[in-house]
């Protein structure tokens, strides 16, 4: 039987979602820039991108009829999605007060407050989960296990459950090693260590930490 989270999740669910749509086609818009630009070896000298003087130098270059054409349609996108998302981030930041548990997600490594919303909004009522493991599972972040008499196979991960959870437990993974030692030591050793012996990718545990991690904030 499926899981129907009570309205407030469920309305918390779907605000995140929206805004996720919206900061991906923002990400497209971004992407579809940076191409035109590496096409033509330009390298503006901002170090940050997107940044007013980034985009005053780019919307001044001229790259020919279809290059400029590319360019100013992809900057009227990437603006338009960056206002559309300022609403739902509005949204947010009001709906955060009334989950208690915000705090103590963001304390996980790579996890800001849109993140922490989405992962409640994703997992719904903490208290139906009784650990970390079933958390995993839940996400589908466990691996797949082939058993057959004494044989016993791990496989690539699930990918059961929400992808919207399982996106963004894997970008607080990509971010914490920046801003955790314990996990960047943890990372290099499957870097280092299974990652030699099989595809297996060195980022996994990382997934299932941060899926445990999670779980403990909630649940307190």
């Amino acid at each position: 039987m499926a899981y129907v989270p009570p309205r407030r999740y469920q309305e918390l669910r779907d605000l995140c979602r929206a805004r996720a749509r919206l900061a991906r086609h923002a990400t497209q818009a971004k992407n579809e820039l940076h191409a035109v630009l590496t096409r033509r070896n330009i390298h503006p000298p901002f170090k940050t991108p997107f940044c007013r003087g980034w985009i005053r130098f780019v919307a001044d270059l001229d790259l020919g009829f279809v290059g400029n054409a590319t360019r100013d349609e992809a900057l009227r996108r990437w603006d338009h999605y960056r206002r559309e998302i300022e609403t739902p981030d509005l949204a947010l930041s009001k709906a955060a007060a009334s989950f208690p548990e915000v705090p103590a997600i963001m304390e996980i490594p790579g996890i800001g407050l849109f993140s922490a919303l989405l992962i409640i909004g994703e997992l719904g009522e903490p208290l139906r989960f009784h650990d970390a493991r079933q958390v995993g599972a839940y996400s589908g972040l466990t691996p797949r296990v082939d058993q057959s008499g004494g044989h016993c196979h791990h496989g690539s991960i699930t990918r059961q459950g929400s992808p919207w959870l399982r996106w963004v437990l894997v970008q607080a993974a990509m971010k914490a090693p920046q801003k955790d030692k314990a996990l960047a030591n943890f990372y290099t050793r499957v870097r280092n260590g299974r990652a030699r012996r099989s595809r297996a990718s060195p980022w996994r545990g990382n997934w299932r930490k941060s899926a445990g991690f999670a779980c403990a904030a909630i649940t307190g």
